[in-house]
């Protein structure tokens, strides 16, 4: 059976409601407390159980770390030039996984470093085998993934920190896996827009005259709440990555690594989803009597009702990373509209990107 992984949420979990909690400090021989600036800290740890497959779409599932011992740390360097060591103070979730505190700081502003505990529990997800969606469940170490665990805070303001925790299984654990590479990726969807025939008078006979005929362009919108199945691979291990295209069409996940520079292989797959398209069909252009005829046809918008699919090639290659905290970004044009009856829309992967058609538009008025 496969091993199957974490992905990493969109977008990071916000509490609206926050409830104080105490918190200690380990002693140092620097007395920090005789700082008169205070920083507040407020913030919330959350995880995924990872997902699962309801009417044809993941519903990630989102829980509070609850009752989690939280180390935030600042250098002793920060307090007092030359000095050695850290101070440490500690605070505890609640049971919606929130905390709070207030911690002494220097003149100007510091960095805080968040260490929430480890935890380990059970992920579940999807993969597709065999042309079936299946699902399976690994026993997993929670850990907050370290490139996003420190703060700036300053005397007397509030900074707030909402944070996510990934999770390692127990062979990436084994393995050494301590880093993470981020493959991140934006998934366009096929759609056709519509260009009215545009006319003028001709500066020298006065007569109308043609200027640009009517026609239609493909290209690529973002597509959101795409449901995907990435399969990754690195270090001869391979691992499956559910997660859901966020408003802006953008996915990502954090892949475990040892130690950088590496490389990874990727496929991506993505569930089916149903969509009426807009499409444009030629239909003959009718003048009256009165009227000069500059063009013979137009064309006409018809609602299809259909469904947008993974298009038969495979998107997949290599992400190749040199530094840590150095992001991957694929860009793949891979969602195709078929109709439940009738022809499909034309497209080819070559048509451009929605913005790219918009700044050829605003060139063109130029």
């Amino acid at each position: 059976m496969k091993i199957l992984h974490d992905f990493k949420a969109l977008t990071a979990c916000a509490f609206a409601v926050l409830v104080a909690a105490g918190c200690s400090k380990e002693q140092t021989s620097l007395d920090v407390d005789s700082f008169p600036g205070k920083a507040q800290i407020i913030g919330s740890l959350a995880y995924s159980e990872g997902t699962v497959l309801e009417n044809g779409q993941f519903k990630e599932l989102i829980k509070p770390a609850a009752d989690k011992e939280v180390c935030l740390e600042i250098s002793n360097s920060a307090y007092k030039a030359g000095a050695t060591g850290v101070t440490t103070w500690k605070v505890r979730t609640d049971a919606q996984g929130k905390f709070e505190t207030t911690l002494p700081v220097p003149s100007g502003s510091t960095t805080v470093t968040i260490k929430p505990a480890d935890f380990t529990g059970y992920f579940y997800s999807v993969a597709k085998e065999n042309n079936k969606y299946v699902a399976d469940t690994a026993f997993v170490v929670y850990r907050l993934n370290s490139t996003a665990n420190t703060k700036n805070i300053s005397a007397n303001q509030i900074t707030f920190a909402d944070l996510m925790y990934s999770n390692v299984e127990e062979q990436e654990l084994q393995e050494g896996y301590t880093e993470y590479a981020t493959l991140t990726g934006r998934i366009g969807m096929n759609k056709t827009r519509y260009y009215a025939a545009v006319t003028a008078l001709n500066p020298v006979t006065n007569d109308p005259m043609l200027v640009s005929a009517p026609a239609i362009k493909s290209y690529f919108d973002n597509a959101p709440s795409v449901s995907l199945l990435i399969k990754a691979t690195y270090n001869g291990y391979t691992r499956n990555y559910n997660c859901t295209t966020n408003t802006n069409g953008m996915f990502s996940v954090d892949i475990p690594v040892k130690e950088y520079p590496c490389d990874i292989t990727y496929e991506i797959d993505a569930l089916p989803f149903t969509a009426t398209y807009t499409d444009y069909e030629q239909v003959e252009k009718t003048w009256a009597a009165s009227e000069t005829p500059l063009y013979t046809y137009d064309y006409e918008a018809v609602a299809k009702e259909g469904y947008y699919a993974k298009q038969a090639t495979a998107v997949s290659g290599t992400a190749s990373y040199a530094i840590k905290g150095e992001p991957y970004e694929i860009e793949a044009k891979m969602m195709i509209f078929t109709p439940y009856e009738g022809t499909a829309p034309a497209y080819n992967t070559t048509a451009p990107w929605v913005e790219d058609l918009d700044n050829e538009e605003e060139n063109e008025t130029l």
